[in-house]
């Protein structure tokens, strides 16, 4: 069923469309601050001193992995002076990879 409409009167359809884009647009551009602002927290700060053991000593075991790793090959002889440095997803800069 149409709208009646009166002979002589626009619709104010395309109107309110306007503004209600116009206000979505506006409330979408506030920026909050990322981390909220606070005071430094306090510490305290220790000295490390030898502890003596009764001739025992401790081992641990561990394995160290490397952030990144690439292979490279080249077909040309010559020296690498850098690699090129791409922003990841995240948003941190890291070291060209397999795919890029």
């Amino acid at each position: 069923m149409k709208p009646f409409l009166m002979p002589g009167h626009r619709s104010n359809t395309p109107l309110i469309l306007v503004f209600l884009a116009v206000v979505g647009v506006l409330d979408g551009c506030h920026h909050e601050p990322k981390l909220p602002l606070q005071s430094p927290a306090a510490v305290r700060l220790a000295t490390v001193a030898a502890v003596e053991t009764s001739g025992e000593t401790l081992r641990y075991s561990a394995s160290i992995l490397p952030y990144a790793q690439v292979d490279l090959m080249f077909r040309s002889t010559g020296y690498v002076t850098n690699v090129r440095q791409v922003r990841g997803t995240d948003g941190r800069t890291r070291d060209i990879g397999t795919g890029d």
